[in-house]
C-alpha cells in the first residue's frame, strides 16, 4: 500500500498564489492528474492500494514547506470561527478529490480495490496550538465532520476509508466524538518520529531507548477507539540529513552536533554492524507497535526513496533499506523486535 501525497493546487488555486491555473485534461502530460492517474493504473496492475492524501491545505495549516507555504499558518488562525475561508476551501477541495476518484473508476481507469482511502489534510498541527485551544475544535468538531460527510458522497464505508490526521492532539480526543454508528471506516493517521530535536542518539544507551520507546508505541495507539494507521515514520534518529529540520533552510543548522552527524548523515556502505544491526531492530520495533492490539491497523514508512540514496539520508529510503537488508525482505513473515 502507497500514501500518495497532493496539492491542493491540482484542483484549485486562487489569485496570488504561487501555483499555476490547474490543468484538469488528465490526458495531458502537463497536468499532474496525468501522473496521478498513471500511478494509480500502474498499482491497479499489481495488486497494491493507494491512500490518497491531501498535504497541504490553504493559508497553510503547518507552517511546513509541505504544506504549500513555509512560515505563517493560515489555514485557520486567531481570526476562526468567523473567519473559516481557508477551511471551508479545503473541504470543496477534499469533495474535488473524490469526485476525481469516483470519475477515475468508473471510467474503468482503475478498480475500487485500488483506493484504500482518502486523507483529509496531513498534519494540521495548528489545531494542537496550546496557545489557540479553540483550533482544536475547527478539526475535531468542524472540518472533521464536513470532510467525512463530503467523501461519503461518493464513496459508501465498504468501498474507502476516510483519514484524518491526529493533529497533535491524545488519540482520546477522539473516542467521544467518532464513535457513533454515523462514522464508520473512519480511520486516524498518527506519524510517530524519534528524530526531532532528540538527543538520546548522544547518550551511552540511545540506541537501547529509542526501542524502547518505539515498542511503548503500540499502548499509545490502543487508546484509540478508532483505527489507527501510522501514515509517517523512519528509522532516523537524528536531523543530520540535509534540509530536514524546518524544510528547505540555507545554511542548514542541524539539532545535532557535528559529531554526530557525522557518524549518522549518510555513508551506509561505511556503517558499523552494530549500526546496521541497530537499524534492523529500529525498524522493526516500530512496526510490531504500529500492527499491535485492536488499533494499530498498519503503517506507511516516509518516505519509498530519496534523492541521492545513502548519500542522502538512507534512514529515509524504504526501497534502499530492504535492498541492503535492513528491511525484511518478507514482511509477512518476519520476526518480530517486541
Amino acid at each position: 500500500m502507497f500514501r500518495i501525497p497532493v496539492g491542493y493546487w491540482y484542483w484549485d488555486v486562487e489569485d496570488g498564489e504561487p501555483f499555476p491555473t490547474p490543468n484538469m485534461d488528465d490526458t495531458s502530460s502537463e497536468s499532474p492528474l496525468f501522473y496521478l492517474k498513471r500511478a494509480l493504473t500502474w498499482m491497479d496492475e499489481l495488486g497494491l492500494q493507494a491512500l490518497i492524501d491531501l498535504h497541504s491545505g490553504p493559508g497553510s495549516q503547518n507552517g511546513y514547506d509541505n504544506s504549500g507555504r513555509r512560515g505563517e499558518v493560515h489555514w485557520v488562525d486567531e481570526t476562526y470561527p468567523a473567519n473559516r475561508a481557508n477551511l471551508e476551501r479545503t473541504i470543496r477541495i477534499n469533495e474535488k478529490i473524490a469526485q476525481t476518484m469516483r470519475q477515475w473508476i468508473d471510467n474503468g481507469e482503475f478498480k475500487i480495490d485500488t483506493l484504500y482511502g482518502i486523507g483529509l489534510l496531513n498534519e494540521p498541527h495548528v489545531c494542537g496550538y496550546e496557545s489557540w485551544f479553540s483550533l482544536r475544535e475547527a478539526c475535531l468538531d468542524d472540518f472533521y465532520p464536513k470532510g467525512y460527510d463530503v467523501i461519503r458522497k461518493y464513496f459508501e464505508p465498504e468501498e474507502a476509508a476516510v483519514v484524518i490526521d491526529v493533529a497533535s492532539l491524545s488519540f482520546s480526543m477522539f473516542n467521544r466524538r467518532f464513535s457513533s454508528d454515523h462514522y464508520q471506516n473512519l480511520v486516524i493517521d498518527a506519524h510517530h518520529y524519534q528524530c526531532f530535536a532528540n538527543n538520546l542518539v548522544e547518550q551511552a544507551d540511545g540506541w537501547e531507548r529509542h526501542l524502547t520507546n518505539a515498542c511503548q508505541r503500540g499502548d499509545s495507539i490502543n487508546d484509540s477507539h478508532l483505527p489507527v494507521v501510522t501514515g509517517e515514520f523512519s528509522t532516523a534518529i537524528t536531523e543530520c540529513q540535509k534540509y530536514l529540520q524546518g524544510g528547505y533552510v540555507t545554511p542548514y543548522d542541524p539539532f545535532n552536533p557535528p559529531e554526530i552527524c557525522n557518524i549518522y548523515n549518510g555513508d551506509f556502505p561505511a556503517y558499523p554492524e552494530d549500526h546496521v544491526q541497530f537499524l534492523r531492530d529500529f525498524f522493526l520495533a516500530q512496526i510490531d507497535s504500529y500492527e499491535s492490539g485492536p488499533s494499530g491497523v498498519g503503517w506507511f514508512m516516509w518516505t519509498m526513496k530519496v534523492e541521492g540514496e545513502h548519500e542522502a539520508g538512507p534512514e529515509w529510503d524504504f526501497l534502499y533499506l530492504w535492498r541492503n537488508g535492513v528491511i525484511p525482505s518478507d514482511l509477512c513473515s518476519r520476526e518480530h523486535y517486541c
